[in-house]
């Protein structure tokens, strides 16, 4: 007969070899004014992605949840567009890119 502890420790290791970690948010990281690639319209094949967990460590906001960022501004009347891994509190609040909104 098996033992309770055999089928425990069975269990245990079939869900540990199984069991994959999980992968964090990747962006696209990059400046139209360094890449014209990186501005609009944007083609998501020309361009590599970068995992946002790389840069956590180096966050003061441990806590946050990470998210990608498009910003575009106008420097010297020309439209710069820059993506990016940007942190949010889980409790940013309401906004138009929100699950509230």
């Amino acid at each position: 007969m098996v033992s309770v502890q055999a089928v425990v420790l069975l269990t245990t290791c079939v869900l540990v070899l199984t069991v994959r970690s999980g992968q964090g948010i990747r962006c696209w990281v990059c400046s139209s004014d360094v890449d014209r690639r990186c501005g609009d319209p944007f083609n998501m094949t020309h361009m590599a992605v970068w995992d946002c967990d790389q840069d956590k460590t180096l966050s003061p906001l441990l806590q946050s949840i990470a998210v990608c960022q498009k910003t575009r501004r106008r420097v010297n009347n020309e439209l710069i567009t820059v993506r990016s891994c940007t942190w949010e509190s889980d409790d940013f609040g309401v906004g138009p890119c929100s699950e509230n909104a």
